[in-house]
Protein backbone atom coordinates (compact mmCIF):
# COMPACT_ATOMS: atom_id res chain seq x y z
CA UNK A 1 0.00 0.00 0.00
CA UNK A 2 1.16 3.54 -0.76
CA UNK A 3 2.77 5.25 2.27
CA UNK A 4 0.33 8.19 2.37
CA UNK A 5 -2.64 5.81 2.38
CA UNK A 6 -1.16 3.90 5.32
CA UNK A 7 -0.63 7.17 7.19
CA UNK A 8 -4.24 8.24 6.55
CA UNK A 9 -5.58 4.89 7.74
CA UNK A 10 -3.47 5.23 10.89
CA UNK A 11 -4.85 8.74 11.46
CA UNK A 12 -8.41 7.52 11.09
CA UNK A 13 -7.75 4.65 13.52
CA UNK A 14 -6.36 7.03 16.16
CA UNK A 15 -9.31 9.36 15.66
CA UNK A 16 -11.77 6.46 16.04
CA UNK A 17 -10.12 5.40 19.31
CA UNK A 18 -10.31 8.98 20.57
CA UNK A 19 -14.00 9.16 19.64
CA UNK A 20 -14.74 5.84 21.35
CA UNK A 21 -13.26 7.14 24.58
CA UNK A 22 -11.71 5.32 27.51
CA UNK A 23 -13.31 4.79 30.94
CA UNK A 24 -10.29 6.17 32.82
CA UNK A 25 -9.79 9.14 30.53
CA UNK A 26 -9.33 12.52 32.17
CA UNK A 27 -9.07 14.09 28.73
CA UNK A 28 -5.41 13.18 28.47
CA UNK A 29 -6.00 10.02 26.44
CA UNK A 30 -8.31 11.84 24.01
CA UNK A 31 -5.77 14.62 23.47
CA UNK A 32 -2.92 12.11 23.07
CA UNK A 33 -4.82 10.07 20.50
CA UNK A 34 -5.90 13.20 18.63
CA UNK A 35 -2.30 14.42 18.55
CA UNK A 36 -1.25 11.11 17.01
CA UNK A 37 -4.10 11.35 14.50
CA UNK A 38 -2.99 14.87 13.53
CA UNK A 39 0.60 13.68 13.10
CA UNK A 40 -0.32 10.72 10.92
CA UNK A 41 -2.78 12.76 8.84
CA UNK A 42 -0.04 15.33 8.26
CA UNK A 43 2.36 12.52 7.43
CA UNK A 44 -0.02 11.49 4.64
CA UNK A 45 0.38 14.94 3.08
CA UNK A 46 4.15 14.96 3.52
CA UNK A 47 4.49 11.45 2.07
CA UNK A 48 2.41 12.47 -0.95
CA UNK A 49 4.23 15.73 -1.70
CA UNK A 50 7.76 15.12 -0.34
CA UNK A 51 8.08 11.33 -0.10
CA UNK A 52 9.15 11.67 3.54
CA UNK A 53 8.00 12.95 6.93
CA UNK A 54 9.54 15.31 9.49
CA UNK A 55 12.05 13.72 11.84
CA UNK A 56 10.62 15.74 14.75
CA UNK A 57 7.03 16.49 15.67
CA UNK A 58 8.18 20.02 16.47
CA UNK A 59 8.65 20.52 12.72
CA UNK A 60 5.12 19.46 11.78
CA UNK A 61 3.60 22.92 11.43
CA UNK A 62 6.64 24.35 9.62
CA UNK A 63 6.38 21.55 7.07
CA UNK A 64 2.65 22.23 6.75
CA UNK A 65 3.33 25.92 6.19
CA UNK A 66 5.84 25.03 3.47
CA UNK A 67 3.11 23.12 1.64
CA UNK A 68 1.22 26.36 0.93
CA UNK A 69 3.74 29.18 1.31
CA UNK A 70 7.08 28.01 -0.05
CA UNK A 71 6.26 25.03 -2.26
CA UNK A 72 2.68 25.91 -3.32
CA UNK A 73 1.49 22.29 -3.20
CA UNK A 74 -1.79 23.24 -1.51
CA UNK A 75 -4.08 26.24 -1.58
CA UNK A 76 -3.58 28.96 1.03
CA UNK A 77 -7.16 28.47 2.21
CA UNK A 78 -5.80 25.51 4.21
CA UNK A 79 -3.32 27.73 6.08
CA UNK A 80 -5.77 28.13 8.99
CA UNK A 81 -5.12 24.51 9.97
CA UNK A 82 -1.55 25.36 10.94
CA UNK A 83 -2.99 26.72 14.20
CA UNK A 84 -4.50 23.30 14.91
CA UNK A 85 -1.10 21.66 14.50
CA UNK A 86 0.61 24.33 16.61
CA UNK A 87 -1.88 23.94 19.45
CA UNK A 88 -2.51 20.20 19.64
CA UNK A 89 0.80 18.76 18.41
CA UNK A 90 3.51 21.29 19.20
CA UNK A 91 2.03 22.67 22.39
CA UNK A 92 -0.14 19.97 23.98
CA UNK A 93 1.13 16.57 22.77
CA UNK A 94 4.00 16.21 25.23
CA UNK A 95 1.91 17.56 28.11
CA UNK A 96 -0.79 14.99 27.42
CA UNK A 97 1.50 12.03 26.79
CA UNK A 98 4.34 12.51 29.23
CA UNK A 99 3.38 15.02 31.89
CA UNK A 100 -0.09 13.71 32.65
CA UNK A 101 -1.85 17.03 32.21
CA UNK A 102 -5.56 16.69 32.81
CA UNK A 103 -7.94 18.18 30.31
CA UNK A 104 -11.55 19.10 30.91
CA UNK A 105 -14.19 17.35 28.83
CA UNK A 106 -14.72 20.65 27.05
CA UNK A 107 -11.03 21.00 26.21
CA UNK A 108 -10.74 17.38 25.07
CA UNK A 109 -13.88 17.89 22.98
CA UNK A 110 -12.33 20.93 21.31
CA UNK A 111 -9.27 18.87 20.46
CA UNK A 112 -11.41 16.07 19.05
CA UNK A 113 -13.45 18.51 16.97
CA UNK A 114 -10.32 20.26 15.64
CA UNK A 115 -8.79 16.90 14.71
CA UNK A 116 -11.91 15.81 12.83
CA UNK A 117 -12.04 19.12 10.96
CA UNK A 118 -8.37 18.87 10.00
CA UNK A 119 -8.76 15.35 8.62
CA UNK A 120 -12.16 15.81 6.96
CA UNK A 121 -11.89 19.39 5.68
CA UNK A 122 -8.19 19.69 4.93
CA UNK A 123 -6.26 16.43 4.56
CA UNK A 124 -8.86 14.28 2.78
CA UNK A 125 -9.84 16.92 0.19
CA UNK A 126 -6.18 17.55 -0.62
CA UNK A 127 -5.41 13.83 -0.95
CA UNK A 128 -8.52 13.27 -3.08
CA UNK A 129 -7.63 16.11 -5.44
CA UNK A 130 -4.06 14.86 -5.86
CA UNK A 131 -4.68 11.13 -6.25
Amino acid sequence: MVAWKVALKDAEAYLKKAEDGHPDDKGRITVSLCSLALIRASDALYELFYGKTPSSHDDISAWFQNLYSRDHHIETKYSKYKRTLDKWVKSEKAKAQYHGKRYSKTEAGKCLKATKRYIENCVKPILESES
